[in-house]
């Protein structure tokens, strides 16, 4: 291993991003807390609570496989104490309301009521933060100490997830040549955010028929917000920006008609990507679910920029939309990877990279995280043929 070797890592993403043909398909992996069920050391509460811990158990996989182009080692162990500070209810984390070995798990929300929309539209920030947050984090509603004291204690918690992930990041990329995969926030289209954090995905679905114009004017409202949340964590250096791109899930456009994708959706999210491409930002997109009636307009989004990581969308179409215009990612279904032996991970591996075989812009990846019981030997065998057949 060496400059090298990881040079040649980055061109080969590089080129896959831009639609070109690299020397062999790329793979890209993604976890957060799997590393830890691995090991049988720690529990997922333990990871979820200690950088260190968490960080000691991916170095143990690494020294295992590490033969992957990039990896999302996501460090979740903020979650606790940041939870922990704020008394949140955004999340359930393991060893609390759900088993000490369990994967966090989010929460579907109503923080804010169908007659606010005027007030999230008049200052989307002050409304958040001011009104939506105490009700999120309880510990924000009482008396100026306690309060202070939780701000102070959360900031902390999130430097520690800044610094310490990229850290780690670097010794990775310094001791196994690994790219990390996503740089930045975790940034929502607009959409989403209403629906994942302020109103809940039921109720959004319908005040998009109730209250259609003032969903619309409370997407724009939002859109500074989430440009800046995607820049944040961003390299500020220019040759940084190429790779790793910005990371964006997408959770709602599974549930919409294209009519009502085009209308709600699209507008004030296409705004938001142009942002960061305009700054010189890749942008890698989580398409959650099944959107095979959106492929035409993510068609549009511009040729070397963006990545579409498909979770349950038929490849094959895909390809016959997408192919040559956006680079696509996917193809290994996590469960087999946790319900699989290596033999069926090694075909399914081969019959993506057939599906692929003549298309520049593809990267093998999972259709979601690694989960929790996911077998070492799956994940070899699933590595190592796109290393040695892609």
């Amino acid at each position: 291993m060496g400059r090298n070797s990881f040079d040649k890592r980055e061109e080969r993403l590089l080129k896959a991003i831009e639609c070109e043909k690299p020397d062999r398909v790329p793979i890209v992996g993604h976890s957060d807390y799997w590393p830890a069920a691995l090991s049988e050391k720690h529990t997922t509460q333990e990871a979820a609570y200690s950088f260190d811990i968490l960080a000691k158990c991916f170095d143990e996989v690494f020294r295992e496989v590490n033969e992957w182009d990039a990896f999302s080692s996501i460090m979740y162990s903020h979650l606790g104490p940041l939870s922990d500070s704020f008394d949140s209810k955004r999340y359930h984390i393991p060893g609390e309301s759900i088993s000490e070995n369990a994967g966090f798990q989010h929460t579907d929300l109503e923080l804010m009521d169908s007659d606010e929309y005027d007030e999230l539209i008049n200052d989307s920030m002050k409304f958040q933060f001011s009104e939506l947050l105490p009700r999120l984090c309880p510990r924000l509603e009482r008396g100026e100490p306690a309060r202070i004291k939780a701000l102070i204690k959360g900031s902390i918690s999130l430097y520690r997830f800044f610094k310490k992930s990229g850290d780690y990041a670097e010794k990775w990329r310094e001791k196994y040549d690994i790219n990390p995969a996503r740089q930045g926030g975790v940034p929502y289209a607009p959409l989403d955010w209403i629906g994942d954090n302020l109103r809940g995905i039921k109720n959004v679905v319908l005040d998009i028929r109730r209250n259609p114009e003032k969903v619309k004017k409370a997407c724009s409202s939002l859109v500074p917000f989430l440009v800046n949340a995607g820049l944040a964590g961003a390299s500020k250096n220019k040759e940084d920006k190429v790779y790793p791109p910005i990371y964006n899930p997408q959770h709602l456009p599974r549930f919409f008609s294209p009519e009502v994708f085009e209308e709600f959706y699209w507008p004030t999210f296409k705004r938001m990507f142009s942002e960061w491409t305009k700054r010189g930002y890749k942008v890698w997109l989580l398409l959650e679910g099944d959107v095979e009636q959106h492929l035409s307009k993510y068609k549009e989004l511009p040729k070397g920029k963006t990545v579409i990581h498909l979770e349950s969308t038929d490849l094959h179409k895909a390809k016959e939309e997408l192919g040559g215009e956006v680079c696509i990612a996917g193809g290994m279904p996590a469960r087999l990877l946790a319900k699989g032996t290596p033999e069926e991970v090694r075909e399914r591996a081969r019959s993506v990279l057939e599906l692929f075989k003549d298309e520049g812009g593809f990267i093998m990846c999972q259709d979601s995280m690694i989960p929790l019981n996911a077998k070492l030997e799956n994940v070899e065998a699933y590595v190592e043929t796109v290393i040695e057949e892609g």
